[in-house]
């Protein structure tokens, strides 16, 4: 009972949605949105948020709804081995070469690794080994503690177990956020094939994110915060050095090529380095497909339906 509630509490959310938006009939509203959901696996919130309302057939089939994006996981990622990238731990033992030289695992390193190669540094960021980077990361000054026994014991307790000297920004990014890493989705097939990117940074305890176009290495449209509200316009923001970090997320692709699909993070610091920060399941279908950052309403599918 909890399920049909839950479905017709949605159902009646859209239709509402919909006709105050529109101005069209709800009866009409109800039967395309119910078409849409077994049409195209669209959900109600997909409905909405797509702008289904305003599509064709044409269009309405082009974008990855939640059962196409699970159809299309289930065949590109490997569960067996995606505890490759989902244990951080792993994830920077096969990426070493990529990524900040002076991460530590205080886990597997020693305390005197701990206190010679990170705690000198004033600004430390540190994460989990079971969580994103964007979601677990919390930064700490070492002046702050009384010596690196009690940052050490702070750091474990907390389980924030991967550390690593805090990057010099690039300056541009640093107009954005201290921190910010640059998302882009590659699928594997015969070659890497570059499908979506972002950029993503905290603020206030909300990630913000941003619409990168591909081709161009700019922000399109509005950034916006983790509820979907914009938080500011960036259209036309050049990504500093997103050729460099398109190259590395290539390379880095065909090196882990048994997982087909991955979101790849990356930073680029004030000497134009691109450094790997982190790799991901694809998850956020939902905002590459906001249809303010598509050129004619057309969603992700078309990138797939290529290569699949």
């Amino acid at each position: 009972m909890d399920d049909f509630n839950r479905f017709k509490k949605g159902l009646f959310k859209t239709v509402r949605y919909v006709h105050k938006k529109t101005g069209y009939l709800s009866f009409v509203i109800f039967l395309d949105v119910l078409w849409c959901y077994v049409r195209y696996g669209a959900t109600f919130e997909e409905y909405r948020l797509f702008e289904f309302y305003k599509l064709d057939s044409t269009s309405r089939n082009s974008y990855m709804t939640k059962r196409k994006y699970k159809k299309v996981n289930k065949k590109l990622v490997d569960q067996a081995i995606i505890n490759v990238i989902t244990d951080k731990k792993l994830f920077v033992l096969r990426f070493k070469e990529y990524v900040n030289k002076n991460l530590v695992n205080l886990n597997e390193h020693s305390y005197k690794d701990f206190e010679d190669k990170i705690y000198p540094y004033k600004d430390l960021v540190s994460r989990s080994i079971n969580s994103s980077f964007i979601k677990s990361y919390k930064e700490f000054n070492t002046s702050k503690y009384r010596s690196a026994a009690y940052l050490n014991k702070e750091l474990k307790d907390k389980k924030l177990t991967l550390v690593e000297r805090k990057i010099n920004i690039h300056e541009d990014l640093k107009e954005l956020n201290d921190i910010v890493v640059i998302n882009v989705v590659s699928v594997f097939i015969n070659k890497c094939n570059i499908i979506t990117s972002s950029i993503k940074f905290k603020k206030d305890n909300k990630i913000i994110s941003g619409y990168i176009d591909i081709n161009k290495g700019i922000i399109i449209g509005n950034l916006k915060d983790s509820e979907g509200h914009n938080y500011k316009d960036l259209n036309g923001f050049n990504i500093p050095c997103f050729d460099k970090i398109v190259k590395m997320c290539k390379q880095v692709s065909y090196e882990l090529e048994e997982i087909k699909q991955i979101e790849w993070s990356f930073t680029v610091d004030n000497k134009d380095k691109v450094y790997l920060v982190d790799a991901n399941v694809f998850t956020d279908y939902i905002f590459a497909q906001t249809p303010e950052f598509l050129k004619n309403k057309t969603g992700l599918m078309k990138y797939y339906d290529k290569i699949i």
